[in-house]
């Protein structure tokens, strides 16, 4: 993949941390939006776009600039994110925090990756997934407070 070079004037400091944290959570929130829709299934599409987009994101605040084989890899290495959310997309009350979890982790496995310069193995991907997944389950994803960056719930 091609490396896009940042260039960030002296007086000024990039977090890429927190820049690629704000996409995870604005692509959460926008997962959970989605799963509003009432007819199973229906969201799918609009959820795997919006995780895309998200990893395109999170590659361009690394200075990665990838094409649509390296969002397959990342989203077939963690495994069964479109089985699950097929399968909960038939349960509604699950499908906001369930959506928004998995957007959210996935988010996660994107920022370490490209953090790490794209040289993360596939199973170091699904334990890192594994690890947010567990994150995300205590986030209350229901809630109109914002996420908190600071107290630790998306480090």
């Amino acid at each position: 993949m091609e490396r896009i070079t940042v260039i960030i004037p002296e007086n000024e400091t990039k977090d890429f941390a927190a820049i690629a944290d704000d996409y995870i959570i604005w692509a959460a929130g926008r997962a959970a939006a989605i799963t509003m829709f009432p007819l199973p299934i229906a969201d799918i599409g609009a959820l795997m776009a919006n995780e895309a987009y998200m990893i395109y994101r999170i590659a361009e605040t690394y200075g990665y600039d990838i094409d649509s084989s390296i969002v397959s890899m990342l989203i077939a290495s963690v495994g069964g994110t479109f089985t699950r959310r097929l399968l909960f997309s038939l349960l509604p009350i699950l499908k906001i925090p369930i959506a928004a979890g998995i957007t959210y982790a996935m988010g996660k496995v994107a920022k370490v990756y490209f953090a790490s310069g794209m040289t993360m193995s596939r199973e170091a991907l699904r334990i890192e997934f594994t690890k947010a997944r567990r994150k995300a389950s205590r986030i209350d994803w229901y809630s109109k407070e914002p996420i908190d960056v600071q107290e630790g719930i998306l480090s």
